[in-house]
């Protein structure tokens, strides 16, 4: 991805973050409902067509994939390491992460560093096709 290109997204996405401030926050689920250690998600927008989420990590994210759903992971600080299929990579602020359905994938924080991400799934995401897979 070029300069202007992750320009554009990242100030496309404080737009979008700083609607946040415009309304309700509301924290969707607690620490056990997904397979988070020591996390926060907050919806950020959601319609028909996707849904926006800020997570913060301070552990990991179990494996799981998404039975329909694309999922876009966008860094917004920290750094941790992703199982993303068969390979693992080091994510770090300012990386985009594109996920497909079906498609395994956690995260693990490795540092003690604030860890947070913008979470894009599309179509609009409601649980029901997140699978939870036996760690290895």
């Amino acid at each position: 991805m070029n300069s202007a290109k992750k320009i554009f997204l990242f100030f496309t996405l404080l737009y979008s973050l700083s609607s946040i401030s415009q309304k309700r926050i509301e924290v969707l689920e607690t620490l056990d409902d997904l397979g988070f250690w020591s996390k926060n998600v907050i919806s950020v927008s959601s319609d028909s067509n996707c849904s926006t989420f800020l997570i913060s990590v301070t552990d990991k994210i179990k494996s799981h994939y998404h039975s329909w759903h694309t999922e876009n992971l966008y860094v917004i600080s920290g750094s941790a390491e992703m199982k993303l299929a068969d390979s693992t990579l080091t994510i770090k602020t300012g990386d985009l992460i594109v996920i497909p359905p079906n498609t395994i994938h956690s995260i693990k924080v490795k540092t003690m560093e604030k860890f947070q991400l913008i979470s894009i799934q599309s179509p609009e995401f409601k649980g029901k096709d997140r699978v939870w897979v036996k760690e290895k």
